[in-house]
């Protein structure tokens, strides 16, 4: 997630447009010549990944390109191999967000040698690398620095000052050690991308940048544009500044994607109804943390370093502002909405175990703070108090998107080369997505004047992160389209078809399931539950045998029926079958809506109440008929006797967790 609410800008369309020289000609280093060095993968003792299509290695690059006796650093890069039969020359190159997050991780080795990556590895060989001072690229400075909401504090100004004290001190010490803090740029950066396409031996490639990406794109069309054959630039961060603002109307724009949720929902023939406006009831609920924070302790230290986090409305707007980067929880907005408004502390410990970013070692901190301090330029005082005015309670709480104050107290706001004004003709693919709070529509089309050879797709249900949500559909085939021929124009129909958020309405609230389950999560071992159905599977094999060890004698079946085994025979066999539909229906209710398992179930599980209800029915009958044998057999009575409790106990599961036949 890219932080910055008045550094960045943009304004392409009254900026005079003209190629940038000096952007791709001052390093010091023209004649280098980097080399790909092979290794293994520096992940593979995490876990088991395909090594026949995942490859790893290294390059050696300046680290200052400024200055002719720099050091080099490393750069940590995965080639994963396009599919059997593909010939295309030109490899794909993945610029990743942030700035700072890592590339090289098994997580994505597995992900795009999977269903994600089919339609990408079906068209182009993919490289990932982590960008200098990220991952397992060199130097190590800056890692595992907590957000300012991750001290157990206020965020502000409270967390800020513990952030600011870390990042000074960490800051301090890389310069020490000889850290070239100025290096750690976009421009810089984007030298290190015309390196790698080099030491791999490619003249030209294709660069997909998303979020923090784009803006590292921008500057690879400044410094090494020749070599680039296409461009995807996927949720556009401007780098210039915008005559009404840029970042520093990102409240109006955090309105404008809540608003245009509610309007989603409203489109729905019962979202609306269900639950009013959305976003009226969102803003009036994150606005009630401002006085009465919720504080919660006992929480992971691997994401507060505490274990304890106050929960303001800074970071209430914060997590709902995370729904907006998965087209998959869009939906659960009524949930998050819900739980504000009754500070319901089960569901909102659920959220912020859930939802925070880890203290990640991974992370480029420090790298986040060069580049973002160095990325772009200052929106004006003046531009900044008219949209303070304008939104007041939505600027303060977006205000963790601001790097400005961080840029004052830990590192001077300087731009570098590649802040500049640029034309290029390299065709490009940008996509934006409608609902996105941070990098809005606007700022995508806002490029367009400088990319004549740009098409532009707006995905009508996705929020930050566009085209890259949809890479096992209607976003791959695209991409795989545009790599195969850059200047055709595209077929866009299946954005259209994109499927709307599936909107969270009616359902059974109760917390029996959430317990339960996160109890299991936990490692407490579901023995309960483990010997009901074992007891129930054991009775519905016995009747069979037992029956079978009467040798058919008709006698012996009568009496057997008689005495009502058949009907605790069905009532264990329907117990069974309403714990496997439960079972199904919230394994299919976790991932449809899975902000909402901690507030409740789907109502849908009144039909495996009812099914627990007849089998309480039947067993109880069987019983009765027992009772009334002519000649009761002792062993049909504990027959009788071990599944009425067996059923029972069920049943008593089913209710507890929701699923029982009337919900009041």
């Amino acid at each position: 997630m890219r932080r910055g609410s008045v550094l960045l800008g943009l304004g392409f369309w009254l900026w005079p447009i003209f190629l940038v020289a000096s952007a791709g000609d001052t390093s010091a280093f023209a004649g280098f010549k980097p080399e790909f060095v092979e290794q293994a993968c520096p992940f593979a003792h995490q876990g088991e990944y395909p090594t026949d299509l995942v490859t790893c290695g290294y390059v050696l690059v300046p680290e200052d390109r400024t200055s002719a006796t720099s050091r080099t650093i490393r750069l940590s890069v995965m080639r994963i191999a396009a599919q059997e039969g593909v010939s295309a020359p030109e490899p794909l190159v993945s610029l990743s967000g942030g700035p700072g997050l890592p590339a090289v991780t098994l997580e994505n080795a597995l992900r795009f040698t999977g269903a994600e990556g089919t339609r990408l590895r079906s068209v182009a060989e993919l490289i990932l690398f982590d960008q200098r001072g990220v991952g397992y690229s060199s130097p190590d400075f800056c890692r595992a620095i907590p957000d300012a909401h991750q001290y157990g504090v206020r965020r502000s100004p409270d967390g800020e000052q513990l952030l600011w004290s870390n990042l000074q001190r960490c800051l301090g010490e890389a310069k020490q050690q000889g850290v070239a803090l100025e290096a750690y740029s976009s421009w810089h950066s984007a030298h290190d991308v015309k390196d790698l396409r080099q030491a791999l031996g490619y003249d030209a490639w294709n660069i997909f940048g998303v979020s923090y990406g784009t803006e590292l794109g921008q500057a690879v069309f400044q410094v090494d544009g020749p070599g680039t054959r296409s461009a995807i630039l996927d949720s556009v961060v401007p780098i210039l500044p915008h005559p009404e603002g840029g970042w520093s109307s990102y409240a109006a724009a955090y309105r404008n994607a809540f608003e245009r949720v509610a309007a989603s929902c409203a489109g729905h023939p019962d979202c609306r109804a269900v639950n009013g406006d959305l976003a009226t009831r969102l803003f009036a609920a994150i606005k009630t943390f401002e006085a009465e924070p919720e504080v919660f302790d006992g929480l992971p230290d691997t994401t507060y370093a505490n274990g304890r986090a106050v929960l303001d409305d800074q970071l209430a707007a914060t997590f709902a502002l995370v729904l907006l980067y998965d087209v998959n929880l869009l939906g659960d907005l009524p949930a998050l909405v819900l739980a504000y408004e009754q500070r319901d502390r089960a569901a909102l410990r659920a959220y912020l175990q859930a939802g925070a970013a880890p203290i990640d070692h991974g992370f480029g901190t420090g790298m986040g703070v060069v580049a973002n301090c160095r990325g772009a330029s200052v929106a004006s005082a003046a531009q900044v108090a008219f949209f303070t005015q304008r939104e007041p309670d939505l600027s303060r709480w977006v205000d963790v998107l601001d790097w400005s104050d961080d840029c004052a107290a830990v590192f001077p706001h300087s731009v570098g080369p590649a802040v500049s004004a640029f034309a290029s003709n390299v065709p490009t693919l940008i996509a934006a997505g409608a609902f996105d709070p941070v990098t809005p529509p606007e700022f995508a089309k806002a490029l367009l004047p400088s990319l004549p050879n740009a098409q532009y797709v707006e995905f009508p249900h996705a929020g930050h992160v566009a085209v890259a949500s949809y890479l096992d559909g209607c976003g791959g085939d695209l991409i795989a389209t545009f790599l195969q021929n850059p200047t055709q124009v595209l077929d866009t129909r299946c954005v259209e078809s994109t499927p709307a958020p599936s909107w969270l309405m009616r359902f059974r609230s109760t917390k029996g399931a959430f317990e339960w389950l996160s109890g299991v999560q936990a490692g407490e071992l579901p023995l309960g539950l483990g010997a009901l159905v074992a007891g129930l599977a054991c009775m519905i094999l016995f009747v069979p045998m037992a029956l079978v060890t009467q040798r058919f004698e008709t006698s012996g079946v009568r009496r057997w029926r008689k005495q009502g085994v058949m009907f605790c025979w069905l009532a264990a066999l329907g117990s069974l079958l309403a714990l496997g539909c439960t079972a199904a229906a919230l394994v299919e209710w976790m991932q449809q809506h899975p902000l909402a398992l901690p507030l409740g179930v789907p109502s849908e599980l009144g039909v495996p109440g009812w099914i627990g209800l007849l089998s309480m029915l039947l067993v109880l009958w069987g019983v009765v008929q027992w009772s009334r044998a002519a000649e009761r057999s002792h062993s049909v009575g504990m027959v009788a006797l071990l599944t009425l409790l067996l059923v029972t106990g069920s049943f008593g599961f089913l209710v507890w967790i929701g699923a029982s036949p009337v919900w009041i």
